[in-house]
């Protein structure tokens, strides 16, 4: 099943009508119906305002927006020059040379699913929640999942609340403390499984410095949006 965008002022593939579809439908239980028209804040970054309800519980009243999930874009990082799509090539290369057709095949696939909507997820822009999933680890969902569990195991904050102000900071943790643990908040936010979950806190705990390591963050994307869309049409078959 795939929706159409509606072309609008906003680049972003997270953010545009037809992604809010998407929202609308496979978070109508923790925060109802979206429409576009009314109920989406057309700023710079469109938000709705919402409380998130999980088994029972009601967050604070949070700003939500969308945000990619996995990153193998082929543009060039502001700082850093490479791409992370470039950076996994040249990773790949060096340990297979003429031998990595097979493996360049599939890293561009995946940059391909960049932008579909097995990649995106609403998160809270309260707090900065995806400011952190941008600054750890390069916007590697897997890190990005393993801080969140080094908070639900260890209490660890400095990560997860480092883009949070004083005043937001209640509200911020009244969500993520929605959860008992990091495989909920995966069950809810991202509709995966909890074998892939823990896999992908092991894979955050790691570099990515190997070919090796490539292809096994692209085995666990190619897991992530096969559940997800596995869940976005089920959603639309009620």
């Amino acid at each position: 099943m795939r929706l159409w965008l509606r072309h609008s002022d906003y680049e972003e593939y997270d953010i545009k009508f037809g992604s809010w579809q998407i929202y609308s439908h496979i978070y109508k239980d923790n925060i109802g119906e979206i429409l576009y028209d009314d109920d989406v804040i057309k700023k710079k970054r469109p938000y709705v305002t919402r409380k998130f309800n999980y088994n029972g519980k009601v967050s604070e009243l949070l700003d939500l927006s969308g945000e990619t999930d996995f990153n193998f874009s082929k543009k060039k990082i502001v700082g850093l020059g490479d791409s992370r799509y470039k950076q996994y090539e040249k990773l790949i290369k060096m340990k297979y040379h003429d031998d990595s057709s097979q493996y360049i095949g599939k890293l561009y696939k995946c940059s391909n699913k960049f932008h579909s909507q097995a990649n995106i997820s609403l998160m809270p822009k309260t707090g900065g929640l995806q400011l952190v999933k941008k600054g750890v680890g390069n916007d590697r969902l897997d890190v990005f999942i393993w801080s969140l569990n080094e908070y639900y195991e260890k209490g660890v904050t400095s990560q997860i609340f480092s883009n949070c102000s004083c005043e937001n900071r209640t509200f911020l943790k009244s969500f993520l403390d929605l959860f008992k643990d990091v495989y909920e908040y995966c069950e809810a936010v991202y509709h995966i499984d909890k074998e892939l979950s823990h896999d992908l806190c092991v894979s955050g705990s790691k570099m990515i410095d190997s070919a090796e390591r490539v292809i096994q963050y692209m085995m666990l994307a190619e897991r992530f949006w096969t559940q997800k869309e596995k869940y976005i049409n089920s959603t639309f078959e009620v």
